[in-house]
């Protein structure tokens, strides 16, 4: 049964047969309401797609259910959300969970959740329309980041810096503090710092090496390698032992010993453990192979005072026998 009905200006046809229904209305430009069935797969919808105007449809097909609105300015419109296989897809046609959401994110009220397509989700965030990004993630008032791209890092800021928390490969985990991204810094108590340059700061947060302490160290033991050769090459014979009288030369001059660094410059520049502990261990065997040598012409006189000793005994066993001699005592 076919059943034409013309009102006005607009159109409307009711088809009614065994395999679909359809009904069409058309109105000058923009207007059109269509319900469709059978081999066209079928679809209900309102159009008003031009001039800014929204669409509202839905369309039943093997896909699922498909919800369409207006672009906003033009005459096509474009799928908003759809419902398949007991999944809803919101900015995506082919939804992957229960609830598939692609691009933007949540706002409650000037609260904005926002959320990118690599997994990057920042809270506290000000900007609904913001993507958040770990290279550039604070310009929005965003306090807390989670970095979906890499599995890598958990990140807050607050309104004068910042602290990142990565964790990289190999079971290795950074911290970061006040620093700018991907930089280590990790603050310690009482004014201390492990920065991204690995050094260590106690009482600093400016350390220069790998350790420095702005204060007393307590320790039981304490460990240093070489970086100079050990000094035992002044044992060497073919090492020259600087003279005493030379030696004393120079410290009447200079008051230090050659090769230790002075006062002045030790206030400067502080000391090198190992190289400080090397050299004076350099001095403690000059010193010894002095008083070696010492020794040495100490026994050689003493050896000779005995010699003399003796020899002015027997002299003075002489000089009496003589005596006796020239007297006639018997």
């Amino acid at each position: 049964m076919t059943r034409r009905i013309i009102c006005g200006l607009k159109k409307l046809i009711v088809v009614v047969s065994a395999c679909c229904i359809y009904l069409s209305a058309g109105a000058q430009t923009y207007p059109y309401v269509s319900i469709q069935g059978s081999n066209n797969a079928g679809d209900l919808g309102y159009g008003l797609f031009g001039l800014g105007n929204v669409g509202l449809g839905l369309t039943s097909i093997h896909g699922g259910i498909s919800f369409w609105t207006g672009n906003g300015g033009g005459t096509t419109p474009y799928e908003s959300m759809r419902i398949w296989r007991g999944y809803i897809g919101i900015g995506t046609a082919s939804p992957q969970s229960r609830l598939h959401v692609v691009g933007g994110g949540l706002t409650v009220g000037s609260n904005a959740i926002p959320m990118n397509s690599d997994g990057a989700v920042s809270l506290g965030n000000t900007a609904v329309d913001y993507t958040p990004s770990t290279n550039n993630w604070t310009g929005e008032g965003s306090t807390l980041l989670l970095n979906g791209a890499d599995h890598t890092s958990i990140s807050f800021h607050d309104s004068g810096s910042r602290v990142d928390f990565i964790r990289s490969g190999g079971g290795l985990i950074q911290l970061g503090f006040n620093g700018g991204w991907g930089e280590a810094n990790i603050g310690l108590p009482g004014n201390g710092i492990w920065n991204s340059s690995g050094n260590v700061g106690i009482g600093t947060t400016q350390p220069d090496t790998r350790l420095a302490v702005n204060g007393t160290v307590h320790a039981t033991e304490v460990k240093v390698d070489l970086t100079v050769p050990g000094p035992d090459y002044v044992f060497d014979s073919s090492y020259r032992l600087a003279d005493l009288k030379d030696l004393k030369s120079y410290v009447t001059v200079h008051h230090h010993l050659p090769e230790v660094p002075s006062a002045a410059e030790m206030a400067a520049n502080g000391l090198k453990l190992g190289e400080m502990n090397a050299l004076l261990l350099k001095k403690i065997e000059e010193l010894t192979l002095h008083l070696i040598s010492q020794d040495e012409r100490l026994q050689s006189q003493q050896r000779l005072d005995e010699k003399t000793a003796r020899e002015k005994k027997l002299e003075d066993r002489l000089a009496l026998l003589e005596r006796k001699l020239n007297t006639g005592v018997k």
